[in-house]
């Protein structure tokens, strides 16, 4: 075969591969590569789908009933083209006769607008997603196109993602026990959740914005994954469409689980005396044998129409639900992200028009004859009312829906009334309440009234006759189900204007957790979300009056809620019972023994042991618990120097948690300090608390601090709990490594690096697992820390690590744009280097490095660290946080720039600010020099080695191009001094300078990129109180120079405001100071907001005398921030230092945008 033969052969299959892909779309995931095709939307835009493809293993033969393993991954090119099949079912809704689908069943779709780009992606145009859970009672139904279509959704920039899911028993049967806890189903879901969060991205899609939503049982779905720990942290908003966790039929009863499972084994004639055996004998029937049973349950009509539901689990790490949902709601046990709810106005037609449908009437008939026996079972609270109440209920409700009337078609409006709020308004109103007491994140709520020219009253069993605005009847609106169920009724004019404001508001809902963000013609009005008791809803009855109103069926839901045993909530089963646990017992007996009762020694039991603590009082004579010194960790030493921290082990006995814990090796240069102290051995936290665990009471809002000391000093214990705990929360302060020994990073996998931020990690998933023990709620923590620790703070909303472990973040003086608070990745290796050269061990070789350094004295590491300073204490941090090589265990994995822009953060409700003079840090200890120290001028030094000293000083040597450096640094010396000399008289122009470029610009930047990527609120705030003292004494603080350092004004420095929150004198000033009584006035003011965010998310839910005001949270480029001048003058306002933020803005910043294996490529924007 000649050359030019085998060319052309080449260049033709090459022109028909090329053909083949454009028509067929290839991506490739996690598990190997699928072929799509493409689609339409309504619009007839083009858009990708991808159709059956497998996100679990079939659970098939050992596989039935258990939780789903994620899918296997396959060779070669997968055809994802076409739906899979259906779980296996039957619509009872419909009457359907024949048991259809199959136990192979775990698949998805996914259908985004467009495929990502490989040659010039761009993260930050990643799509949002929305993962549709279908409704039809855990029984019943399907993510398939044939129904759930993207042909409407697609007309917006989005990704939709449709799911299968078990149904019936072989996805909810429960036998109340670790045989079979129950919820696969649910288990399915979230294993679909986290396939999107590993996957999503290959399609275009955004995994940090996930929006869950559903109707019906989809919507209840919604709700619990809310609520579920197995869902944390995988998606960001969620929408429940006609059901909540708060409807009566979403969850079976303790005890009534059991009771169906054996029921069904009776119907196999399957043994029934152990879960086990009824478990082994069910395996082996065929599935449509045990779909087919479900007709035997039913009593009345299809009902009880869910034998098989959710269920509360036994407390196990597997555990879907462990905990009643009326209990998360109460006690915001959930995930707090934004929520969008509401119902049709007559969804009681899905009951209805089922009985009033048939010509017969004969279920019409039966219900008016029989209304005080089917009553309880039909409005589904015979297991929710007590049995002796049930007639008397009965009653009331026929009197007050029927007025005593007969159940016929004369009131057939009335019994749908009464259906309605039974099954669905009750619950939605209930939760939206709990939801909005216990919740800081906005909740949308609305009422659907639109009639179109069909209904699903139709497909429930009415041909004819209005049965008003259905269940379900709004899905016509987000998909094409039409065209399947009512292809005799085209859409008219008016439906296809619903189309484009109902997709329009889910749309933005997902994209921004903003339904309406911005007026438009389509939708010409703001949805605000509830806010008041009245629950403010809006009303979409017609396309051009969308109207908000309040006070939604007022009178119903009262009459409802006249009745305490029908709230839908039955007293736990699961309670603490001594008499059922002999060991339990025993505990108890050696705790009491041991004085659990007595205050000055209580004694709490978390997961490693007993824990003996102390009493304090706090600033106004309360009385709390103290624990200090719990380890959270193994001590890091001999081999697990430079390692991730690993869980701390157990002890036997009663370990006494009184004294204060070792801090983490280190020298802090900020005061100078010339000795070396702390110990390795110093992974301990503390614990504050006003109340232990009480199995009555609510469960208090956690705030764990995180100090700052620019990742080189500090402790948790110098910041004490006096302050804080006169307000009912729980605090915890944390150490961790420090210093070459917490940031060191070789720039490879033997030591990556960011160890200090993952023992931070270690001790909030320590905060997970014990704080209930000391009274604390582990579904409301707040992270907060000051400068490092306010930059910290702001890494775990990036941190793929922390994700999940807390819901609030509050970044004082510090966030992860400020440019002290990450290393280069290729200096931070010629850090270790250098430190490695310095103490004599080889630096060729990574691993013979870290042997060697893990050979050294502590102590000898961290004195070596003072040989990196060139200019005072410049630079200031050689050991710092880094991005990590892309590996499992990775803190860090990308820019903090390039996670902002492409919102791959925890979207959780974040305050961030700054003091109005940051910059006496540096300024001050610079100022002390040139007046009080003869050894050294450096203010004449920074004068004269300007050009030199200015990049290194204000930290931009590395985010600015060499060539635009000597022209930056002329321009921020001509900003600041003008034509001066920097002396004795440029104090309060450095003061300014170091405060722009370490702190105030950074906070303006990344709470714009918060304000156009996140929907939840960001608090800014300006503190400028100058009190009796400032921590400017101490930066000023020389053996030369007096004990206390000096006394001179210089303004509200850096950590002032730190004075109001915690009681730092005595560590920090002369023990005989006093505050003043402004002083204490402002603590009333800083401690009641900071904990309001903390209960909250929200710093001033209510005008009080100590916080007259209302802070609004950011809502423009404007960046609107309170204003803290003193207790009595404090402000709204917006556009600070404007002028000086204005010029940094002029100037070349870091604009970094990364690529696959996470190292940044830096952009530079003028």
């Amino acid at each position: 075969m000649s050359l030019i033969t085998v060319t052309i052969k080449f260049l033709i299959g090459a022109v028909l591969c090329n053909c083949a892909l454009a028509a067929s779309p290839i991506v490739r995931i996690k598990n190997g590569t699928l072929e799509g095709a493409i689609m339409k939307t309504r619009n007839n835009r083009n858009i990708i789908g991808f159709r059956g493809v497998p996100y679990a293993l079939p659970p098939l033969d050992e596989l039935r009933f258990q939780p789903p393993k994620p899918a296997a991954s396959w060779k070669g090119i997968k055809s994802a083209k076409n739906d899979a099949d259906i779980c296996t079912q039957r619509n009872i809704y419909t009457h359907q006769k024949e048991v259809v689908g199959v136990e192979d069943c775990l698949y998805l779709n996914v259908y985004t607008p467009k495929l990502p780009d490989n040659k010039h992606y761009d993260v930050r145009k990643n799509y949002p997603v929305m993962i549709w859970f279908h409704g039809g009672g855990w029984v019943t139904g399907a993510g398939h196109s044939e129904f759930y279509n993207p042909k409407f959704l697609l007309d917006h920039d989005v990704i939709l993602v449709t799911v299968n899911f078990r149904l019936g028993p072989l996805g909810f049967l429960s036998t109340e026990d670790m045989t079979l806890p129950g919820n696969q189903g649910m288990k399915d879901q979230a294993q679909s959740i986290r396939w999107v969060n590993e996957n999503i991205a290959a399609f275009g899609g955004d995994p940090n914005r996930v929006t869950i939503f559903g109707e019906s049982a989809g919507g209840a779905s919604v709700h619990y994954h809310m609520m579920s720990k197995l869902s944390r942290g995988l998606f960001h908003r969620g929408i429940s469409h006609s059901g909540t966790a708060l409807c009566p039929w979403v969850l079976t009863r303790p005890g009534v689980a059991k009771k169906q499972a054996k029921r069904l084994g009776q119907y196999l004639n399957c043994p029934t005396d152990s879960s086990k055996k009824l478990l082994d004998c069910l395996m082996k029937k065929d599935a449509v044998e045990i779909i087919a049973t479900d007709k035997k349950f039913q009593i009345f009509d299809y009902d009880p129409m869910i034998p098989f539901r959710p269920v509360i689990e036994p407390n196990h790490p597997g555990a879907f639900l462990s905990e009643e949902p009326a209990e998360s709601l109460k006690r915001g046990n959930m995930v707090d992200v934004p929520w969008m709810t509401g119902f049709n106005s007559h969804e009681g037609t899905i009951k209805v028009a089922g009985l009033y449908g048939i010509k017969e009437k004969q279920y019409v008939k039966q219900l008016n004859d029989k209304f005080i026996e089917l009553g309880p079972t039909t409005l589904l609270f015979e297991d929710t009312c007590p049995q002796e109440l049930h007639v008397d209920t009965v009653k009331k409700i026929r009197k007050f829906y029927l007025n005593d009337k007969p159940v016929d078609e004369s009131n057939k409006f009335a019994v749908i009334d009464m259906y309605s709020d039974a099954w669905f308004n009750v619950g939605g109103d209930m939760a939206v309440r709990d939801h909005l007491e216990t919740l800081s994140s906005p909740v949308y709520y609305y009422y659907f009234a639109y009639r179109g020219v069909a209904s699903f009253s139709k497909i429930f069993g009415a041909p004819e006759g209005d049965y008003g605005v259905s269940h379900a009847d709004e899905l016509q609106y987000l998909f094409p189900v039409g065209e399947q169920l009512f292809q005799d009724t085209p859409l008219s004019k008016e439906d296809h204007k619903v189309i484009d404001v109902m997709t329009s508001l889910w749309y933005n809902f997902a994209n921004s957790g903003n339904p309406t963000p911005e007026i438009t013609k389509k939708i010409p009005i703001k949805w605000t979300p509830v806010e008041s008791e009245e629950l403010e809803y809006l009303l979409i009855e017609k396309p051009n009056e969308l109207v908000m109103s309040k006070n939604l069926y007022p009178e119903r839901i009262k009459f409802w809620q006249s009745f305490p045993q029908l709230r839908w909530t039955f007293e736990s089963n699961r309670n603490f019972k001594i008499k059922d646990d002999p060991s339990a017992l025993i505990s108890l007996l050696v705790i009491c023994g041991l004085s659990i009762c007595v205050k000055s020694s209580p004694i709490v039991e978390i997961k490693n042991g007993l824990l003996e603590g102390t009493t304090m009082q706090s600033r106004y004579g309360r009385e709390f618990y103290s624990f200090q010194g719990i380890p959270y960790a193994i001590p890091p030493l001999g081999k697990l120097r430079f390692e991730p921290p690993q869980p701390a082990v157990s002890w036997t006995g009663i370990r006494k948690s009184i004294n204060v814990p070792p801090k983490c090796t280190q020298k802090d240069v900020f005061t100078n300090q010339k000795i070396v102290d702390g110990q390795e051995d110093c992974l301990y936290l503390n614990v504050y608390t006003p109340e232990l665990k009480n199995s009555d009471d609510k469960n208090l809002p956690v705030m764990v601090w995180i100090h700052g000391g620019a990742f080189i000093s500090g402790q948790g214990f110098a910041f004490g709990p006096k302050y804080l705990l006169d307000h009912n929360i729980v605090l915890v302060t944390l150490n961790y490594r420090l210093g070459a020994i917490g940031f060191l990073s070789t720039g490879d996998m033997v030591s990556p690096g960011n160890i200090g931020m993952k023992d931070q990690v270690l001790a909030l998933k320590w905060v997970q697992e014990n704080i209930a023990a000391f009274g604390g709620d582990p579904n409301s923590v707040t992270i907060f820390g000051e400068s490092a620790g306010g930059a910290s703070v702001h890494y775990h909303m990036l941190s793929p690590l922390s994700k999940g472990l807390f819901h609030r973040a509050i970044s004082q003086s510090g966030n992860a744009l400020a440019p002290w608070a990450l290393s280069k990745s290729k200096k931070s290796t010629n850090y270790a280097k250098r430190l490695a050269e310095h103490l004599k061990c080889p630096t060729k070789n990574s691993i013979e490095m870290i042997n060697c350094l893990r050979e050294k004295d502590a102590k000898e590491i961290v004195d070596a660290e003072d040989a990196f300073q060139i200019f005072h204490w410049d630079p200031a941090i050689p050991f710092r946080p880094i991005i990590e090589p892309d590996h499992p265990g990775a803190f860090m994995k990308d820019d903090p720039i390039a996670l902002l822009k492409t919102g791959q953060v925890s979207d959780v409700p974040w305050m961030n600010g700054l003091t109005s003079h940051e910059g006496a840090l540096k300024a001050a200890a610079l100022a002390i020099h040139y007046f009080h120290n003869n050894k050294k001028d450096f203010i004449s030094e920074l004068n004269e080695k300007w050009s030199e000293l200015a990049p290194m000083i204000l930290l931009y040597e590395h985010t600015c191009p060499k060539n635009l450096q000597a022209k930056v640094t002329s321009k921020i010396r001509e900003f600041y001094f003008g034509n001066k000399i920097i002396n004795e008289n440029s104090k309060s122009d450095l003061i300014n300078m170091y405060t722009d470029g370490w702190f105030g610009v950074p906070a303006s930047r990344s709470i714009k990129t918060h304000l156009k990527k996140f929907s939840n609120p960001v608090y800014f705030y300006y503190f400028s109180y100058k009190g009796r003292y400032s921590v400017s004494n101490i930066y000023t603080l020389f053996q030369d120079y007096g004990t206390y350092g000096s006394k001179e004004n210089y303004g509200v420095s850096h950590t002032d405001d730190l004075m109001y929150l915690f009681p730092l004198s005595k560590l920090s000033f002369s023990p005989d100071i006093k505050q003043s009584e402004e002083d204490q006035q402002m603590i009333d003011v800083l401690t009641n907001i900071w904990c309001n965010f903390a209960k909250h998310g929200n710093p001033t839910p209510k005008f009080t005398p100590k916080v007259p005001l209302k802070w609004k949270p950011v809502r423009t480029q404007e960046l609107e921030y309170l204003h803290i001048e003193n207790s009595k003058n404090i402000t709204m306002l917006k556009n600070l230092l404007h002028e000086r933020m204005k010029f940094w803005e002029s100037l070349p910043h870091r604009a970094a945008v990364t690529i696959s294996n996470g190292q940044p490529i830096i952009k530079d924007e003028l």
